[in-house]
């Protein structure tokens, strides 16, 4: 909505860059542990971890920074995808300690099918190949691979000195991102403040204090794990995952868009079979996830709808915030001290922290099967009206996995004959803070 239609002045630049900080006190403590999960799963050995932290903020500042600029150009991040966080895992339970360089090879290889994906135009496609089993199989095979892993690392298995010192801090953590999940105002830092709290208990009841990991690598040489060679084993695995992604970029840009304007049609370039803006994002995504690949990241980046919720959280609807925050994810990368700190972080601290999160998209994951629910905040319609089934489902995209949603369709005057158009309803809020949009395309 313009600040004309409002009739209110454009933010300040203060107020964009005191919003820049919201978007990442938001965004990276949440990302901080799929990224060591990722390297562990890829066999990152523990002395060059910081390079695989800065590797990989590096990669969610640049991909952030490309799409606000020249891909969607909409209030929109990109962070981990839960699509390749499953295709590393596969590649991990059959492959060799420490072949950390698979990952990033695999990343170049969906690179590749993103762009291809663009170029094609088969976006609008992907609803269609892509159906509700598909995603909610994947997402479900992401957390059966992960969570026992997972579940090691916050107790406290296999990690020097006392199982207490990993295993309190990381229940500490639990605890405080449950109870602050059900408070509403503190619900959007309720990951932030668990770490926090976390962070403090192992401070209080560890011998030594946090560590810093001795290394000064940061981003910027080619291929650090590796050259890259490819083969069936790695090409599979990420053809899907990328397929997953592309199908995550679509359906978030439209869900933001709409979300972006209440109340007025979604622009032309939001639309199904126009998909300028589209075509714009999967290049921007399939760039970036190749480039930063190239630069040591392991784990691909997605547009999320968590930007809904940040968005409307901020109170600032402009790209401009965003854009600064991606720029100060990128800086952050350079600073060899930040990421030797967040090496130096007790790894049972962020694995609570992923825990929380793979417990949720188990939850909804097996929810969205077994219940099915019909609830939904937008909906897609597409003339002739005659042809439109009441009651098929399709699968929606979200921030934590899957989503199924019953087709409602929507008749005049909801919708100008002719053309395909989009109607807010009620919010189904999702993972506490974020609103999932139903993106129903291509109905027959």
């Amino acid at each position: 909505m313009s600040t004309e239609a409002t009739g209110s002045s454009p933010p300040s630049f203060a107020h964009d860059l005191r919003d820049a900080v919201m978007w990442l006190v938001a965004t990276v403590p949440a990302a901080f542990g799929f990224w060591v999960i990722a390297g562990e799963l890829a066999g990152v050995q523990s002395g060059i971890v910081p390079s695989l932290l800065g590797a990989s903020l590096a990669a969610m500042g640049l991909a952030t920074l490309v799409q606000v600029v020249a891909g969607y150009r909409l209030p929109l991040f990109e962070g981990p995808a839960g699509s390749y966080l499953a295709a590393i895992a596969v590649l991990a339970a059959g492959s060799e300690p420490g072949n950390s360089g698979t990952d990033h090879r695999g990343l170049l290889v969906a690179a590749g099918v993103v762009i291809l994906v663009a170029v094609t135009g088969l976006g609008d496609k992907l609803s269609q190949l892509l159906t509700p089993p598909v995603g909610t199989a994947f997402l479900l095979l992401t957390v059966v691979m992960v969570l026992p892993a997972t579940i090691s690392r916050a107790a406290g298995v296999d990690q020097p000195g006392p199982a207490v010192d990993s295993w309190l801090p990381a229940l500490v953590v639990i605890a405080v991102a449950l109870v602050a999940r059900r408070v509403a105002v503190v619900r959007p830092y309720a990951l932030l403040l668990a770490f926090a709290s976390g962070v403090l208990a192992y401070l209080i009841t560890a011998d030594t204090g946090l560590q810093r990991a001795s290394s000064n690598s940061v981003p910027g040489e080619l291929f650090p794990w590796g050259a890259p060679e490819f083969g069936a084993t790695v090409v599979l695995p990420f053809v899907v995952a990328s397929l997953l992604g592309a199908f995550n970029s679509v359906a978030t840009e439209r869900a933001v868009a709409g979300a972006a304007e209440p109340g007025e049609p979604v622009r032309q370039s939001a639309q199904p079979g126009d998909g300028s803006r589209q075509r714009r994002g999967l290049l921007a995504h399939g760039a970036t996830v190749g480039v930063t690949a190239a630069l040591g990241n392991v784990l691909g980046n997605v547009p999320r709808l968590d930007s809904v919720g940040i968005g409307r959280l901020v109170g600032n609807p402009g790209v401009r915030p965003v854009g600064l925050a991606a720029v100060a994810m990128v800086a952050m990368a350079f600073l060899a001290p930040v990421t030797a700190l967040l090496a130096g972080l007790p790894s049972a601290l962020s694995a609570a922290l992923v825990l929380i999160l793979l417990g949720t998209m188990l939850y909804e994951g097996l929810r969205a099967t077994l219940r099915l629910p019909s609830s939904f905040a937008g909906r897609w319609c597409s003339p002739p009206y005659s042809q439109q089934r009441s009651g098929d489902w399709r699968v929606i995209g979200s921030p934590s996995g899957w989503h199924w949603s019953r087709i409602r369709c929507c008749w005049a005057p909801d919708c100008d004959r002719g053309r395909r158009c989009f109607t807010s309803s009620r919010a189904v809020p999702t993972s506490g803070r974020v609103v999932a949009l139903s993106l129903l395309t291509n109905v027959r």
